[in-house]
């Protein structure tokens, strides 16, 4: 879009999940990862995807599991998908924020 006082971006979270997806695999301990997100929309796969991309070219041996909570508003769900991983001493690493 363009006009006068108008910006407009396409934010490529794909890339730093790529990234995320690096550090996951350069840090696993048990040679399995996760990914967790909320609906099932193209940025959702997007990121999904570029996470994978990055564990798989990092260390192809390590496996995926994946998660789409189904709701992305719904700030209880959130903690009850993502407040497993510090009762069990997993590391979380963001796409967006950490």
């Amino acid at each position: 879009m363009t006009g006068p006082n108008l910006a407009s971006c396409d934010v490529l979270q794909e890339e730093s999940a790529y990234l995320a997806g690096v550090l996951a695999a350069l840090s696993t301990r048990s040679g399995v990862f996760g990914h967790i997100s909320g609906i099932r929309v193209r940025p959702g796969w997007k990121g999904h995807a570029g996470y994978a991309a990055g564990v798989r070219d990092t260390d192809p041996q390590v496996k995926l599991l994946s998660n789409f909570s189904g709701n992305q508003d719904d700030n209880a769900l959130s903690r009850r998908v993502t407040d497993v991983c510090p009762e069990r001493d997993v590391r979380q690493i963001g796409n967006v924020i950490d």
